[in-house]
């Protein structure tokens, strides 16, 4: 399985009839995708770009061994 967790932060701002608005929306997520038993964990690459995240989860060879975890870095 796959985890992944970030934080998301959103203002939005605006000012009508001399009134000015300010909304905040803010808070952890957490989702988790099942990966085949062939993935490397190890070698799995992360871009972020206009808003969409690309990973890129190669497959390992057969014999070898599985990792428990890992912190990917995001490009």
């Amino acid at each position: 399985m796959l985890v992944l967790r970030g934080e998301k932060k959103q203002d939005i701002r605006s000012e009508e009839n001399g009134c000015y608005r300010l909304e905040r929306a803010y808070g952890n997520f957490m989702r988790t995708i099942p990966m085949p038993a062939d993935a490397d964990p190890d070698h799995t690459l992360a871009k972020f770009s206009n808003g969409v995240l690309t990973l890129t989860v190669p497959k390992s060879e057969p014999e070898s061994a599985q990792s428990v975890g890992r912190t990917i870095e995001i490009n």
